[in-house]
C-alpha cells in the first residue's frame, strides 16, 4: 500500500459497527486515501479491504492506541471510538 494520507486508529469490540464506521469514513474522505487499523481481541472477517488492517491485542483501549501507531503508514494518525453513539 502506498503512504496513506490519513491513518485512523479504531480500538474496537463492536465490530458490529465496524461497516457503518468504514462507510462513513470512506464516504467522508472520498478524494483522500486513508487506512484503517483497528485493533482488539476479534477480527471482522466481513472487512476484506485492501486498507484495513487488524491487530490482534486485549489490552486498553489506550495500549491499543499505541499499538496501532506503531504500525502507522498515513501522514496524520486520527483515533476513532465504534461506541454506538458515533456511529
Amino acid at each position: 500500500m502506498n503512504q496513506s494520507l490519513v491513518s485512523i486508529i479504531l480500538p474496537g469490540i463492536r465490530k458490529e459497527n465496524w461497516n457503518k464506521l468504514y462507510q462513513s469514513i470512506y464516504g467522508s474522505l472520498t478524494n483522500k486515501t486513508f487506512e484503517l487499523i483497528i485493533v482488539g481481541p476479534e477480527e471482522n472477517k466481513d472487512l476484506n479491504k485492501s486498507n484495513i488492517k487488524f491487530l490482534k491485542s486485549f489490552q486498553t483501549p489506550v495500549c491499543c492506541q499505541q499499538l496501532g501507531a506503531e504500525i502507522a503508514i498515513g501522514k496524520y494518525i486520527i483515533f476513532a471510538s465504534d461506541d454506538r453513539n458515533i456511529c
